[in-house]
């Protein structure tokens, strides 16, 4: 019961969590005809700038609304006490589209999300439960966002968690009351600031053909009206030629981010490989209690019993089994579920409806009948008379009666090494991933984001604001370097500019592709990033007018292949021009599975002044991280109580964070496989002690007759070890192609990895070795007289 309450709880556990993220339909009107907008291609780009919700409106017809939302987050709060919380940026049209309810008061509305609007949010039920207790009063309340006052007018129905998967918004507001909160951005009119998801409802007399059909045919007007007017010809040559699609279904699936998919749909594999050793285990055990109860059968034929009676008999005691362990598997299932959301972050809703109640239902009697069938079916196979008369074990002693046993023991090996290698390929692709070299020092490292833009500072004091601020920090005793950056590396935000092709002739688009970051002097210290060539910035660069940058190793040995990069000049595509005073140490800011891109890092106070309210403070401490948070503080309380702190994170974590997902397949897999291989040795265990029983008089004649203990040892060890070679025959071709099938989240490593069989191979004799030995002992120290008596 405990080995199907893990193996069906595993199965149980994944599918829940693939149904929360990819499956489980909005909880809206008819949510099957609500579509997603995109722009198709190999890897469909579901962004769109806010300009284009207009320009699909007014051309389409097959729809009965419209709207843009966005997840992002909010200062809750006032300034450096605030706190950030998930929130959601929409259009007005979103919960007339979406066909929801207020729960209590209402939801914003079209007029709401207009300029001059008063400011309005409407909250979630879980919003509402954690910081005003389901109080009705809440409606109109006011509360601080971004320090900006906003009246609540609505809390949002308890089973909508937004449109992302995994992401709550406890917050959401109309799209131009962000655009106030953000005016130096013009999001409402920014062609280039594609951020935005776009969603409508399908009109019920229009099919899913018609509606991708009228997104072609839109395709190249949409296009027309969203071309930037400073783009390139090359640019705009290619933005004509994109292509607008829908996907229609109604599950978060199309609007969220599907990172989860391929992991999920890997762990359904490892668990469901997990339950089918489970079975073939239980098999094995049924099969021996079978032998043991051959006698029962054979009186119950003998008394006028049918075979077909039996076998049924035999099944529902199989089914009764797997029932019990379907009942604690639910138990470890919604364990594992919460366990999993937690270390993933996710907010999800993982209440079972009806797919996976169908789904364990289908598990639990699937398995029943899979482990079952085989031991009922030979279990009855008996003849009485021979039974009757007969008294050992095993019935009338011929040796194929029980030889399925011995093919079950080779699957079993055979699966349990699918899903070892599967394992340690995991487990070496989070090694590879955490360790590999990224370009910095993760030890003693912290971000501290920061956000002025509510301190109402101009450039040139907030200039000055950030400069001070440097000098305090970097004064502190346990601060080694202090910086400002706009980029948090893997994060996954970064900028990027072209070099002109007259600068650099005969290098193609993606090699003039040049990634930009802002930073201020000792970044490169903080984050132990080491410095190749040239030197970092000073305080005073960029006052003679030329704006100094520093180019990563792999930049400029792609710019300047045969000569020093220190003193030479770039241009890019918009006339700006760099001198170059340093190269560093590639490094990785986008992703630990890409390359280190080609990066220029330029000087964020060049013209005396910062363009920019969003800065994270880089800090490398000495031994102790822990101080720095509560420093800074208190250092901003007395210098500017309207400047907001957001998460802080160590660079540890932000490199944990970014392979969560890995880390989490990892672990499982190597649950699920420590597990099978438990399951492999009893079950081995278990049919070699019930071998050795039926053949204790066989034995016993082999020692009477002269027999050395140590050849009845090896006898037993060695028919153990075939079973064992065998299932290795078959389980190592179909982990080599099984691997190709996840191939693409390996990293650092091959499906068909040498070292990685080979340790499976050795680790699965050595399991079935230890397994067999004590049976095998017993064995070799049998007393031939009372072996001759046995029966």
């Amino acid at each position: 019961v405990l080995t199907l309450a893990l193996g069906i709880g595993a199965n149980a556990a994944i599918f829940t969590l693939l149904d929360a993220l990819l499956l489980k339909p909005l909880p809206v009107a008819h949510p099957e005809r609500i579509a997603q907008f995109e722009i198709a291609g190999d890897e469909p780009q579901t962004a769109f700038c806010y300009p284009a919700l207009a320009a699909i409106e007014r051309r389409s017809r097959s729809y009965t609304g419209m709207f843009a939302w966005n997840a992002t987050q909010f200062s809750l709060g006032w300034g450096v006490d605030a706190r950030e919380i998930d929130g959601a940026v929409a259009s007005g049209g979103v919960y007339r589209t979406l066909g929801l309810t207020a729960r209590i008061g209402r939801l914003f509305t079209r007029e709401d999300d207009s300029p001059g609007a008063p400011m309005v949010a409407v909250i979630s039920d879980g919003f509402w439960a954690s910081e005003f207790h389901r109080d009705p009063k809440a409606i109109g309340k006011t509360i601080l966002l971004s320090r900006q006052p906003f009246t609540i007018v609505g809390v949002t129905p308890r089973d909508f968690l937004g449109i992302l998967s995994g992401i709550n918004p406890r917050v959401t507001i109309p799209f131009f009351d962000n655009v106030r909160l953000h005016p130096q951005w013009r999001m409402d009119t920014e062609k280039r600031m594609w951020w935005l998801t776009i969603l409508a409802r399908r009109k019920p007399e229009v099919t899913e053909l018609q509606a991708r059909a009228e997104a072609r045919v839109i395709s190249r007007p949409v296009m027309e009206d969203l071309l930037a007017p400073d783009g390139s010809p090359e640019e705009q040559r290619k933005f004509r030629s994109q292509s607008l699609d829908v996907t229609l279904g109604g599950s978060a699936v199309g609007w969220s981010a599907t990172h989860y998919r391929q992991s999920s749909l890997v762990l359904m594999g490892i668990s469901g490989l997990l339950l089918l050793v489970a079975c073939v285990n239980l098999a094995n055990l049924l099969l021996a209690r079978a032998a043991a109860r051959q006698r029962e059968m054979s009186v119950r034929l003998a008394l006028g019993a049918g075979r077909m009676r039996l076998v049924r008999q035999a099944l529902a005691e199989s089914l009764m089994l797997s029932l019990a362990g379907a009942a604690l598997g639910a138990v470890f299932a919604s364990w594992a579920t919460r366990l999993i959301e937690v270390f993933l972050k996710l907010d999800l809703d993982l209440a079972p409806d009806v797919r996976v109640v169908a789904y364990l239902a289908a598990v639990t009697i699937g398995a029943g009948i899979l482990f079952g069938l085989a031991p009922a079916v030979q279990g009855t196979n008996v003849q009485p008379n021979d039974v009757l008369k007969g008294g050992h074990i095993g019935g009338d002693g011929r040796r194929g009666r029980w030889a399925l046993s011995k093919y079950l023991v080779p699957i079993q090996v055979g699966l349990t090494t699918m899903l070892l290698v599967s394992a340690l390929l995991f487990a070496r692709t989070l090694e590879n991933l955490k360790w590999q070299g990224i370009g910095f020092d993760r030890n003693n490292v912290v971000f501290i984001p920061l956000n002025a833009e509510n301190a109402h500072m101009n450039k040139d004091r907030r200039a000055r604001f950030f400069e001070d601020l440097l000098a305090r920090v970097r004064s502190m005793p346990f601060v080694k370097a202090a910086s400002l950056t706009a980029t948090v590396p893997l994060e996954g935000s970064w900028s990027w500019d072209d070099l002109s092709p007259a600068v650099c002739p005969g290098l193609t688009e993606v090699q003039r592709k040049l990634y930009m970051h802002s930073v201020t002097p000792q970044y490169f210290r903080a984050m132990g990033t080491p410095m190749i060539a040239g030197r970092d910035f000073r305080e005073n660069d960029g006052a003679n007018g030329e704006e100094p940058v520093i180019l990563s190793e792999l930049a400029a040995k792609t710019y300047f292949p045969k000569q020093s990069a220190i003193g030479q000049l770039l241009r890019t595509d918009k006339e700006s021009v760099y001198r170059v005073i340093g190269v560093v140490a590639d490094a990785k800011y986008g992703s630990l599975r890409e390359t280190a891109p080609r990066t220029m890092y330029r000087y964020a106070m060049a013209s005396g002044s910062l363009q920019s309210d969003d800065w994270t403070l880089v800090i490398r401490a000495g031994r102790d991280t822990r101080p720095v948070e509560a420093a800074v503080r208190s250092l901003l309380r007395a210098m500017a109580r309207d400047v907001a702190i957001g998460e802080v994170q160590p660079l540890e974590e932000v490199i944990d964070a970014s392979i969560k997902t890995e880390r989490l397949v990892a672990a499982l897999a190597m649950f699920f496989a420590a597990l099978a291989v438990a399951l492999v040795s009893i079950g081995l265990y278990g049919l070699m002690s019930y071998i050795v029983a039926r053949r204790t008089s066989e034995i016993g004649v082999r020692l009477a007759l002269g027999a050395a203990p140590g050849r009845v040892l090896q006898m037993v060890l060695k028919e153990a070890l075939a079973m064992a070679a065998m299932g290795l025959a078959l389980g190592i071709p179909a982990a080599l192609v099984s691997g190709r099938l996840f191939a693409s989240m390996l990293y650092g490593v091959k499906a068909a990895d040498s070292a990685v069989i080979m340790a499976s191979v050795t680790l699965m004799f050595a399991v079935c070795a230890m397994a067999a030995f004590i049976p095998a002992r017993r064995a070799a120290l049998l007393d031939p007289m009372a072996a001759l008596r046995w029966e």
